[in-house]
């Protein structure tokens, strides 16, 4: 699944990276998904993990990342805002992980 293409060439957005990080457990799995990711998207997924991190400790605890980047009350939502570059749906805060 997470592995699944990535011979190809295209690097990925911050979503991408964001979607890729919701199934890890460790920090480096978390820096294995934002190095796939174009320098544009790491910069914005970094300002969004880091504003998770104020919050969520360990950062990929993932009931405190939906709480702060999907729930009425987070603090991320700026920072979710600019990881979805007007996508039309966040896949992270309509999944069943986040409800």
């Amino acid at each position: 699944m997470v592995g699944a293409g990535t011979g190809g060439s295209s690097a990925w957005t911050c979503q991408q990276i964001r979607t890729c990080v919701f199934d890890c457990s460790s920090d480096a799995c978390v820096q294995m998904c934002a190095a796939k990711g174009t320098p544009d998207a790491q910069a914005t997924f970094e300002a969004l993990r880091a504003c998770t991190a104020k919050v969520c400790t360990p950062v990929t605890d993932v009931n405190c990342a939906c709480a702060e980047q999907c729930l009425d009350g987070g603090a991320a939502f700026a920072e979710v805002d600019a990881c979805l570059a007007g996508a039309p749906a966040d896949l992270i805060c309509d999944s069943a992980l986040c409800h």
